[in-house]
Order: structure tokens, then C-alpha cells, then sequence
């Protein structure tokens, strides 16, 4: 690139105040706002030589320096980028931007590299760019880009207690930009909740050997510590089933305004769509009356919609392939058709959380469903609301050894419905969702040398015993 000799940009620039710099502003910050709109417009050789002429006049703004390696990523000048960003650094070493930018430079140069089957060049710019997002931590740890990029690098190099830890601080963080008040419930509803589990099936192929009852006898417990009163239903037949949704649904009409969660672990399927709890009887062949005898998610709305409670949950730790000639097992065998299946009509007042993505299965470690352990694990934390529980169970789940062993990326999928203001003030652990005052970034940042030792045991999830 040839330098201009002049401090007035060509007139082949166009547009974006071109021309001579007023006189009240100083030349070298001119050149270097014209810089930032030509790149804002995706203009970045024109940006670059904005950025030169801003140098040239003051060669030690680092920001200008950062800037100007960030256009040049965009004409693939990485080598220039590189050297922006390392002078940047040289004169501010606690430049946080540039640090970031510069990792994210390395995580680009280590996938093309990779692509190319130079796996030991990529794993070496692998490794820069996570020291480049350490210092920019360490640097600010209050500012969430640097642990959203290395959470993903973690969670790409199988790194995946890392990536959740970082993920935490993430979504930590976002509450310092929220309100100093967290949301809370306007008054303190009851609880009530039904808790099924189905594992003795007909047929020693279909045997979930003790685990569904084994998850949701564990799940019961912890809503009975958290104040719900808890109805339970076990290796039930479909009109059992039915039964017990009955007479869940009648304690709920005499409870008015009671917060009510459901909570389903075995097997399951869809069909047409619409997504089924298998009952124990189910030996693989749908019949003209299974529809009539198994409960589905649709039947669990329809009911709901006239228990007259406040707000519901509905939890299910069960697969979602679409059954053809057999159960949707938790080891993922199944039969799938092409189309897809989506969760079933919504309630305003109702949030529907899946362990799977549609036609994915469940996945279980042995005799574990991995949903339900990461869901009681954060449940069980005070400081978590229903929205950051939901979020923190699906990264973990989508970063667990067992998911990615089996190629799945399993995802919670929650049916948000209208219920969002709702999910952000339950908290499970605080039964009147009285959630106090969010630290002030000010505050925290005092406390910053100690930050890990504070959250760690909060946010990192239980440990998984992969199998070989």
C-alpha cells in the first residue's frame, strides 16, 4: 500500500466527510473517525488508509493501531493485522481490545490450518490465542467477549469443564448490566408438583434398568427441599398415567394460583409432531389405540389449561425421535422419518423444556440421564433463576463428554411462550423468588483477584464418568 504524502485523503474516497479536516478538530482524530465509517461500511481499504493517515500524524494511538488491524482482517492482511495488534500492545500492554482481537486472530489462523491437516501449526496457534484471551481476562474480568471466545476454543478442543466455566462467567456477567433489583414474583405462590418415571418395559430390549425411577426419585427429593408438594407416578400403564394427570390437575384447581412443575423421565417418541411420554406397556407396536392411552405433551396443555394455576413447568427428560417400529431408546437407537418434530402448542403461562433437540434422543451415562443430573445441579443453586437454570443445564449438556462422545450436541429446547418475566423472578432454591440485589460491577471489582474462588463451586457442574 503506497502512503499518501498529503493529510487530505484522495477525492476517489467519496462521501463520509472527505476532504479537509474541519479546524476544529484535530486532524489525526478526523482521519481516524472517517476510518471507523468507511469500515462500518465494509469499505476496509479505504478504512486502512484512513488509519494511515491518522498515524502518520499520531503514530502512538493504540486504538487507531487496533482498529486499523481489524480492517485488515477484512482484506486478509493477517500478517499485518498481527502486527498492528502486537504494536498496540507494546504501547498500552493492558489494551484488553487488542489482546481479544488478536486471539481471535490466532482461533482463525489455527482453523485454517487445520483445514489444511497441519494439526500441530493449528494446536500452536490454538494455544497462543488462549494466552492472548487469559491476559485480556485478566486485564478486565468483567467484560464478557474474551470468556464467550474462549469458551467456544475450549469447547472445540474437547476442553469442556473449561468451556462451561467460561460460559458461566458469561452469563454472570450479563447481570451486571441488568437492573440492581432482580425481578421477583408479586407474591409467594404454592408449589405443587407430579414427577413420573417409566423403566420397567415390556421386553428386555426396551429395559431402561432402574434409571428413569433412580433420576426422577432423586428429582422428587429435591422439589420436596424446595417447598413443592410432590405427587409421584412409577412404571404406569397409559390410562394410569391418565389418571394421575387427573388428579395432579384437581390439586392444582383446589390450590388456585399454585406454580405447578411436571416432571417426566423414560421413555419417548412423536408422532405427527406431537411428542409422547411412553407407557409401560408399549411393546413397539403403535396400535390404533396408543394414541388414546399414551399421554403426550399436547394432553399435558390441555389439562393444564384448566388447573387455574399460576404458572407451570414441564420437564422432560425423554427422547423425541419420531416412532416408527419401536420406542425412541435413551441409547439413541431408532428408526427417524423426515419430518420434523416440534413441541406442541404452548400456554401463555407454561414453559416446556425438552432434553433433546426434535428427533434427537435423550442421552443417558450408564444408568444416568445427563439432562436431569445438570438440571438438579443448578436447580439446587440459590442464586439461579428458571431462565439461567434452563441456560446453564443446556451448556453444559451440549458440552458434556457423553454428548459429544455420541456426536449429538444435545440442547435443552424450551417453548417460551409468554413466560419469560416469569422465568427470569422463580427461583427454585428461594421458594418467594426473592432474589436481593445484584452486585455492582464497582463492587466486584475489589473482589476481582479472588473471582474464580467465589464462583467456582457455584458454576462448575457435577463431574461425568464417560464411558470407554
Amino acid at each position: 500500500m503506497v502512503p499518501f504524502s498529503s493529510p487530505s485523503p484522495p477525492s476517489s474516497w467519496g462521501g463520509y466527510g472527505a476532504g479537509t479536516p474541519p479546524q476544529s478538530q484535530p486532524a489525526a482524530r478526523y482521519y481516524a473517525t472517517l476510518g471507523e465509517n468507511y469500515y462500518k461500511a465494509s469499505r476496509f481499504r479505504h478504512a486502512i488508509q484512513a488509519f494511515d493517515m491518522a498515524l502518520s500524524l499520531n503514530g502512538q494511538d493504540y486504538e487507531v493501531l487496533n482498529k486499523r488491524g481489524v480492517a485488515k482482517v477484512g482484506i486478509r492482511d493477517y500478517s499485518g493485522a498481527f502486527n498492528d495488534y502486537t504494536r498496540a500492545i507494546a504501547i498500552k500492554p493492558n489494551f484488553y481490545n487488542a489482546y481479544l482481537n488478536r486471539g481471535n486472530l490466532w482461533v482463525y489462523l489455527g482453523n485454517l490450518a487445520d483445514k489444511l491437516g497441519d494439526k500441530q501449526n493449528a494446536m500452536g496457534h490454538y494455544r497462543l490465542a488462549l494466552q492472548d484471551y487469559g491476559q485480556a481476562i485478566r486485564i478486565n474480568p468483567f467484560s464478557s467477549p474474551a470468556y464467550e471466545n474462549r469458551s467456544e476454543l475450549y469447547s472445540d478442543l474437547g476442553l469442556h469443564s473449561e468451556a462451561v466455566q467460561d460460559k458461566a462467567m458469561v452469563i454472570r456477567l450479563q447481570r451486571l448490566k441488568a437492573p440492581a433489583q432482580r425481578p421477583v414474583l408479586p407474591f409467594c405462590p404454592p408449589r405443587l408438583a407430579l414427577v413420573l418415571a417409566n423403566d420397567d418395559y415390556d421386553g428386555t430390549e426396551n429395559d431402561l434398568s432402574g434409571g428413569p425411577v433412580h433420576d426422577a426419585t432423586s428429582m422428587a427429593r429435591m422439589l420436596q427441599s424446595q417447598g413443592f408438594q410432590v405427587m409421584t407416578g412409577f412404571n404406569l400403564s397409559g390410562p394410569q398415567t391418565k389418571a394421575k394427570v387427573a388428579e395432579f390437575i384437581e390439586r392444582l384447581r383446589q390450590t388456585p394460583n399454585a406454580v405447578s412443575l411436571t416432571y417426566y423421565s423414560g421413555h419417548g417418541g412423536s408422532i405427527n409432531g406431537n411428542n409422547y411420554l411412553i407407557p409401560t406397556e408399549f411393546t413397539g407396536t403403535i396400535g390404533p389405540n396408543f394414541e388414546d392411552n399414551a399421554v403426550s405433551v399436547d394432553y399435558l396443555l390441555k389439562q393444564l389449561k384448566y388447573a387455574g394455576s399460576y404458572f407451570n413447568m414441564i420437564f422432560l427428560d425423554a427422547c423425541r425421535t419420531p416412532l416408527t417400529d419401536g420406542p425412541a431408546f435413551k441409547s439413541g437407537k431408532s428408526a427417524l422419518k423426515q419430518w420434523e418434530t416440534e413441541p406442541g402448542p404452548g400456554l401463555s403461562n407454561t414453559w416446556i423444556e425438552y432434553a433433546s433437540r426434535p428427533k434427537m434422543p435423550a442421552l443417558q451415562d450408564k444408568n444416568e440421564g445427563l439432562y436431569t443430573k445438570y438440571l438438579l445441579h443448578y436447580m439446587a443453586q440459590p442464586d439461579l433463576n428458571l431462565k439461567e437454570v434452563s441456560m446453564y443445564t443446556s451448556y453444559a449438556l451440549e458440552n458434556d463428554p457423553v454428548a459429544n462422545r455420541e456426536n449429538q450436541h444435545a440442547r435443552t429446547q424450551t417453548d417460551l411462550s409468554r413466560t419469560e418475566a416469569i422465568a427470569q423472578a422463580f427461583y427454585f432454591a428461594k421458594p418467594c423468588g426473592s432474589a436481593g440485589t445484584a452486585p455492582q460491577q464497582a463492587q466486584m471489582s475489589a473482589q476481582a483477584p479472588g473471582l474464580w474462588s467465589q464462583f467456582q463451586a457455584l458454576f462448575t457442574p457435577p463431574a461425568v464418568t464417560a464411558q470407554a
